[in-house]
């Protein structure tokens, strides 16, 4: 169930996506995708954004910390300057945005709460990775 309604349609972009490159248990059929399946599937060259993971339903729920993460599964990095959410929650990526090769970035609902919360113990978050706030 999600909590919060400005995701419904960042989730239901997702999910569709997802059961359309993976159908009964993804590319091999066992439920992993390998570099080769992008192509088989007619994706055109370029970078591949992956939202990794929604979090709308905080532990504690007054808590500003909602987020979205991307995942950038590919060799090189990605210049996500210009790059919006333009449904479900609203943002664009500022100049000099990157995201880094087999790296991750957050869009958070409140980016210093965030930072508060994570920014510390074994997975410190750079401030080049958290970015934000976002509308919605």
């Amino acid at each position: 169930m999600i909590a919060s309604t400005r995701f419904a349609s960042v989730v239901v972009t997702a999910v569709i996506l997802w059961l359309c490159v993976c159908p009964l248990g993804g590319f091999g059929g066992d439920g992993t995708a390998r570099a080769g399946d992008w192509a088989d599937i007619g994706v055109a060259a370029g970078p591949v954004v992956i939202i990794n993971e929604l979090h709308v339903n905080p532990d504690i729920k007054t808590e500003l910390v909602e987020f979205v993460e991307l995942h950038n599964p590919g060799t090189a990095e990605v210049d996500l300057a210009g790059w919006q959410f333009t449904q479900g929650i609203f943002y664009t990526f500022p100049a000099g945005a990157v995201l880094p090769a087999g790296g991750f970035v957050i869009v958070a609902q409140n980016p210093d709460r965030i930072r508060a919360k994570w920014g510390m113990g074994r997975f410190p978050l750079s401030s080049g990775l958290v970015f934000g706030p976002y509308g919605g």
